[in-house]
């Protein structure tokens, strides 16, 4: 198996997903704790078939959102 990384903002959505929403309140806290202590183990990508070449999230979806949620904060306030 290998590794590629992908930017986050590149991630697509995986479409197998039951829950379309994550729960804002644990995606902040997992925010915090990621901002605080670092991300102790990495989302998980597969190469769509859909979009072929583009990721999409396998499993990590919460990880991915808090991420996101810390990349977009940075963002606003730099």
């Amino acid at each position: 198996m290998s590794t590629i990384k992908f930017a986050a903002r590149n991630v697509l959505p995986n479409p197998f997903q039951i829950r379309q929403k994550g729960d804002p309140g644990h995606i902040r806290e997992l925010a915090i704790g990621i901002a605080k202590h670092g991300i102790l183990q990495l989302p998980k990508c597969r190469l769509s078939t859909a979009q072929q070449g583009r990721p999409e999230i396998a499993f990590g979806h919460s990880r991915l959102a808090a991420f996101k949620l810390i990349n977009n904060s940075a963002r606003l306030s730099g």
